[in-house]
């Protein structure tokens, strides 16, 4: 993972990092705004531990706006994902949706292609 920025434009402050997570806090005009590049594990507890780091840092640092995306390696809607039991994927939705709400953060549509990913299988 890679994050780059114009220090033309952002005043760097800090930056952090765990499994599965790169990312940096930046200021501009008085605005805080940390920026998180994901890279999720495909497994379920893998992403309970990057969903509850994430939102533990998230309240730690206590202030300013948060941009966080990348592969989540979840969806929060069955229509999302195609190839699997949609049934067995229920818990993982809800545990996605709930860390997206705590995060206090949006899905942005993708635009394009509907699916970036598809199995051989």
């Amino acid at each position: 993972m890679l994050t780059i920025w114009n220090s033309d434009s952002f005043k760097f402050l800090s930056n952090f990092s765990g499994d599965g997570f790169l990312g940096i806090t930046v200021e501009k005009e008085g605005v805080v705004l940390h920026i998180v590049n994901i890279y999720s594990p495909c497994s379920i507890s893998g992403k309970k531990k990057l969903w509850e780091d994430l939102l533990t840092l998230k309240q730690q640092y206590g202030s300013g706006e948060w941009c966080v995306g990348g592969d989540f390696n979840a969806v929060l809607h069955s229509s999302e994902r195609i190839g699997s039991s949609t049934d067995s994927r229920q818990g993982e939705r809800t545990l996605f949706m709930r860390f997206v709400e705590e995060m206090e953060v949006i899905d942005v549509p993708v635009l394009g292609k509907k699916f970036s990913w598809f199995s051989a299988d």
